[in-house]
């Protein structure tokens, strides 16, 4: 019998136990529920998110402010600048008399360039002048052209460093001049010219990897890429219809494409030399001209050359007094009112017993081969017809094919823009005024793009 003072009495049933009979009960933790301050913590914790979500979106939106503040600045900063220049300008052209200044071409028919000349036409124009605003180097830069309805420089650049790259650089002609690179396939070529087109935000590109391409400086892709037969060394859009590209090849072809095709070229002419084409522009349409052909402008080293496509038959023909002006080393075209100048170096004279490989230079020809005295040609193109309308003296490059152009908008007629190799600054002639102005010359590592 268990003594009474070890027996226990179940607090549930009152029965008595023993010792033996306890055992041991694990419970549960027991937590009170407080429900309101539950769904009080829930609701500030969502109203934390909130907050935070509203104080991301402001931060994000400061920063797009920020960034807008700080290009209406810099707009308003070259507004201004660009207000204080014209109104220099103004003052200056309204300081100088009436067609104080203007240039003088050697009369047609005259070879002599300008100071033996027995007449010389002119016409008056207003004071023109021109400040150099900002130099901006960019490295590798070999060719570029201007896409006027974005505001922006297309550049083809090649760099060196790992493996030698070409790429071309969009540029903005707006301050602060962002830069955006456009890789170009590995392996593609050094680009040999560059043409923004007049009709849509691509470019074409003559690669001498013996390659025609079209690139989107929207995507930054390449839309597409034509075979040729030798090295481009030029090429141009059509400008009366955008589907239509030609390119001026290295053994002397030419060769007209339809973007609307991309297995082969339209039509290729054969040109009256194997000298490549170094310059090739697309004429303005002519009334006179049968409808369908097309023609095409283009410069090698014998002179200017015309070619019609799209007529049965058709072969290039050399511009009259083109030929005998001396080795042709640029050509520009004012589609406006088809003005054309071309640029001649003299023809190395080669005496009777030395070989070809050993030229005698001419009088005036640089030994040095950086500039020699040659002359710009100035032709009008009246129907099927071309013109000589003048010459005039000029310093050019003696070893070197520069790129010149007709500028249309700056003055009531067209200006003609080239490089003074002698004395480095950048010509403006005309039958209008001439204008000097600072330039630095372009080298094969940079390129300075006055602003």
């Amino acid at each position: 019998m268990v003594p009474s003072f070890l027996c226990f009495q179940c607090p549930q049933c009152k029965k008595k136990c023993s010792m033996k009979s306890i055992r041991v009960l694990y419970a549960s933790r027991i937590v009170a529920l407080d429900v309101k301050l539950q769904k009080k913590v829930r609701s500030l914790e969502a109203k934390c998110s909130s907050f935070k979500e509203k104080s991301d979106d402001l931060s994000a939106k400061r920063v797009e402010w920020r960034k807008k503040e700080a290009d209406l600045c810099m707009e308003v900063h070259y507004l201004k600048e660009r207000t204080r220049h014209l109104e220099g300008l103004l003052e200056s052209a309204q300081s100088r008399p009436l067609g104080s200044s203007m240039a003088r071409w050697g009369c047609r028919g005259e070879a002599g360039l300008g100071d033996d000349v027995e007449q010389e036409f002119h016409q008056q124009g207003s004071s023109i002048s021109f400040m150099l605003q900002k130099d901006i180097q960019v490295d590798g830069a070999r060719i570029f052209d201007v896409d006027t309805s974005s505001q922006i420089l297309i550049i083809a650049r090649r760099l060196s460093g790992m493996g030698t790259m070409n790429v071309l650089t969009k540029m903005s002609l707006i301050p602060s001049h962002e830069k955006e690179d456009i890789h170009l396939p590995v392996g593609f070529k050094a680009v040999k010219d560059l043409r923004v087109s007049p009709h849509a935000r691509i470019v074409l590109l003559a690669s001498l990897g013996k390659k025609l391409s079209v690139v989107s400086t929207q995507s930054n892709n390449t839309v597409l890429t034509y075979d040729l037969q030798a090295a481009a060394w030029s090429c141009s859009w059509d400008l009366s219809n955008s589907h239509y590209i030609y390119a001026g090849l290295q053994n002397g072809m030419v060769v007209q494409f339809d973007m609307r095709q991309t297995m082969r070229p339209v039509e290729s002419i054969t040109g009256l030399t194997d000298s490549p084409i170094h310059t090739v522009h697309s004429l303005s349409a002519d009334s006179t001209v049968s409808c369908g052909v097309k023609g095409v402008l283009t410069a090698s080293s014998v002179g200017l050359c015309h070619w019609d496509f799209g007529r049965s038959g058709g072969r290039p023909y050399l511009i009259p007094e083109s030929e005998n002006q001396g080795v042709c080393i640029s050509l520009a075209y004012g589609p406006s009112r088809d003005d054309i100048v071309a640029s001649f170096r003299p023809k190395i004279e080669f005496s009777g017993d030395l070989t070809i490989s050993q030229p005698t230079l001419s009088a005036s020809t640089s030994i040095s081969g950086e500039g020699v005295r040659g002359s710009h040609v100035l032709y009008k193109r009246v129907g099927g017809r071309y013109e000589k309308l003048g010459a005039t003296c000029a310093n050019v490059s003696g070893i070197r094919l520069p790129k010149s152009a007709i500028v249309d908008g700056v003055s009531q007629n067209p200006l003609f823009a080239s490089a003074d190799e002698v004395t480095s600054e950048l010509d403006y002639l005309a039958a209008w005024p001439r204008i000097h102005c600072n330039y630095s010359q372009l080298n094969s590592s940079e390129v300075q793009v006055g602003i």
